[in-house]
């Protein structure tokens, strides 16, 4: 089995509390609501040029909410793809570039932690890693390279 492809087995609702710790922290700094340097609508050391043309750091808001539609894809599908191409992608683009208001971009963060907070109790979703299959993966890694070695010292050197 290869790391692809064993992607999955790394997956579970662990995962959950840190997407939507880093998710909640950035917009509460985005709001001006947690630390000091700041990206609010409220000036701070953000991208000055942004808050003043579209009202909030449209970079900074973007990356809060691509956590959330991350996290939701990587317990949906095992996986995360980059870059971006789901049906999100637009709409971060669109988010980025400033073509989304912030009541929008504040709506879709709060629905974001809505669904990643029922999922953390979903029982259909892996609560952890799957250890076993992890193992099982490193074991054969391991195997797989003494092996290599094992016949390259039997052949000689190449």
């Amino acid at each position: 089995m290869k790391l692809r492809e064993a992607a999955p087995a790394f997956v579970g609702r662990h995962v959950i509390p840190r997407y939507r710790g880093y998710m909640q922290g950035q917009a509460l700094k985005l709001l001006g609501l947690k630390g000091s340097g700041g990206h609010g609508r409220r000036g701070g050391a953000g991208r000055q040029e942004l808050i003043q043309e579209h009202g909030f750091d449209t970079k900074y808001a973007m990356h809060c909410a691509r956590l959330g539609f991350q996290c939701r894809e990587l317990l949906t599908t095992g996986k995360l793809t980059l870059p971006i191409q789901h049906d999100y992608a637009d709409w971060l683009r669109e988010l980025r570039g400033g073509h989304v208001s912030f009541g929008e971009w504040w709506e879709t963060v709060l629905d974001l932690d809505a669904t990643l907070e029922a999922m953390e109790s979903d029982e259909s979703l892996p609560i952890g890693p799957d250890k076993g299959a992890i193992e099982s993966l490193s074991v054969n890694i391991h195997l797989s390279i003494w092996e290599s070695q094992e016949a390259r010292r039997r052949t000689g050197p190449g």
